[in-house]
């Protein structure tokens, strides 16, 4: 390789890694932007959400979750009007760091809201930081190296490898099977206790039959 053809690939190894230290301190700044603009605009947003006379409770709870996100909601926005300058105004080479953390944190408050349809906060959380791991995992393109990973960690059982990536498998597919149940089950239940045919005893039966 001569030296000419070194230097270039030199002064090109150069230039990427300074646009993504680059990116990393535009993405670090609107952060900080987001967090100071947030702190200024909760309380006042707050404050007009508490004042609307009887509001639809199941709005009013995404209303103050998506408040208490604000700072996300925040970033997210001025991600896509920095990266809307940055390909006006031709950036040198890739945006994939600012564009990976506003699709990260996109991802991350689209699960959250999503989440407030369980019930359960607890198991709403863990559905929305599975989920957003994996699309973490996806967008990085790190999914192939994870199952890897994963597959290689578990124990024999006689003939049979019981390995942690099959049992992550195994509790999702079950989590998705129990949920689908569950809400089967509440939606036969809300149908039988409104009709008419059943007396109300016999229909708080079947449901509970149902949902066992």
């Amino acid at each position: 390789m001569s030296y000419g053809t070194e230097l270039v690939q030199n002064l090109l190894a150069l230039s990427e890694q300074t646009a993504t230290l680059l990116q990393l301190a535009i993405v670090a700044t609107l952060l900080l932007v987001a967090r100071l603009a947030a702190w200024k605009l909760e309380p006042r947003l707050e404050q007009r959400i508490r004042a609307i006379e009887n509001p639809n409770h199941k709005m009013l709870r995404l209303a103050i979750v998506l408040l208490r996100k604000l700072s996300w909601v925040i970033f997210v926005a001025l991600c896509g009007i920095a990266l809307l300058l940055m390909r006006s105004y031709g950036w040198p080479g890739s945006v994939f760091v600012v564009e990976t953390a506003m699709l990260l944190a996109l991802t991350w408050l689209v699960l959250r809201l999503l989440s407030q349809l369980i019930k359960s906060r607890t198991l709403g959380k863990t559905v929305a930081y599975s989920l957003w791991t994996y699309v973490a995992l996806m967008v990085l393109g790190l999914t192939d190296d994870a199952a890897l990973l994963l597959g290689a960690v578990g124990f024999e059982i006689g003939n049979f490898r019981l390995s942690l990536l099959l049992i992550v498998k195994m509790v999702v597919f079950i989590g998705i099977l129990l949920w689908v149940a569950i809400g089967l089950g509440n939606f036969i239940d809300r149908r039988l206790q409104g009709t008419d045919d059943l007396t109300p005893s016999l229909a708080v039966l079947i449901g509970k039959i149902l949902k066992i």
